[in-house]
């Protein structure tokens, strides 16, 4: 299992190169300027999520794809998958 945390909203080459990248076992974190992805669709088949005080300050609700986290299980899945990445 991955975790990948987006900080930015991906190009269309970094969006494919994710496509590849990620299965349905991983994780799709977002944060910073990649934040406003959770009114929409995800867009990858993995498991995607956002924790609960990135909601609240940005207001708002998420698209049903987003499943909101607090900040101990954050820390869960940083500490369990096998590889994280931000980008």
């Amino acid at each position: 299992m991955q975790l990948l945390t987006l900080t930015e909203v991906p190009t269309v080459t970094e969006q494919q190169f994710f496509q590849q990248l990620l299965t349905t076992e991983d994780v799709l974190l977002l944060t910073g300027r990649a934040l406003p992805m959770i009114y929409r669709a995800k867009p990858w088949l993995c498991r995607a999520v956002v924790r609960q005080v990135e909601i609240d300050k940005l207001g708002g609700q998420p698209h049903a794809d987003w499943t909101a986290i607090d900040d101990a299980r954050w820390v869960e899945l940083s500490a369990l998958c096998a590889k994280t990445m931000v980008w």
